[in-house]
């Protein structure tokens, strides 16, 4: 189980543990106002019963591990980000001027997981042409060259790098690895029918993650909207 975690800094202090449903899936929540030792204890109490009531990954506000430490873990965004990989492709190239079908890209990961030959056949489908830096990752060439008679190699100085790791060249990148999210910011949006759904919860990240890996939030229902620049 999920669980959501809201936190004011200030007012009247308040620590409050729940369950809502959020998109129409039950979460865990703790609501969180103001700080202090008090409320500290407070709060580390809840996280204790969070776990106790099988609670594992929460979606959490910015700050909220460094500030309070409860040991609960985020939820990352680096599958969702994997699984749209298409339209983060296509946003990513819009705001940056380039043309993928015209690009070298270069595409960087620390081993050759699923999500990697995933996104190798993506790229070699849509990349003029695409530049491997994958540690153990023969067969993985092998079989781009196999499928697609390409060499994953040459075509030039790479335009962009797709990196299930940090950057490694200083080049425009786009980041799918672990921890992405907080080395690159993305914006999403929502159709009508799952605006209306979430009502007062913001689409962010954490939340369409949790939403899309229960199997609730369908990637049709999703826009990206924007990318930071990842560094």
């Amino acid at each position: 189980m999920f669980g959501y975690i809201a936190w004011e800094r200030f007012g009247k202090p308040r620590v409050m543990l729940d369950r809502r449903f959020i998109g129409g899936i039950p979460f865990v929540t703790l609501e969180v106002r103001g700080e202090g030792r008090r409320v500290r204890r407070r709060v580390l109490r809840a996280a204790k019963e969070m776990e106790r009531m099988g609670v594992r990954r929460c979606v959490m506000p910015e700050g909220w591990q460094a500030a309070w430490e409860t040991g609960l873990r985020p939820v990352g965004e680096d599958k969702l980000r994997q699984a749209l990989l298409p339209q983060l492709l296509s946003r990513f190239c819009e705001e940056r001027g380039l043309i993928l079908e015209q690009s070298t890209t270069l595409l960087c990961a620390p081993r050759p997981e699923s999500a990697v030959w995933t996104a190798a056949k993506l790229l070699a489908q849509r990349s003029r042409h695409l530049i491997l830096s994958v540690e153990g990752g023969e067969a993985l060439r092998q079989t781009l060259w196999r499928e697609y008679g390409l060499s994953a190699g040459g075509g030039g100085q790479a335009a962009l790098q797709v990196c299930f790791a940090a950057p490694v060249y200083p080049i425009p990148a786009l980041l799918l690895g672990s921890g992405c999210q907080i080395r690159q910011k993305v914006s999403y949006g929502l159709n009508a029918l799952w605006t209306e759904k979430l009502g007062e919860y913001l689409p962010t990240p954490q939340l369409l993650t949790a939403l899309w890996e229960i199997g609730a939030l369908p990637l049709s229902a999703v826009e990206v909207l924007s990318l930071g620049n990842g560094a």
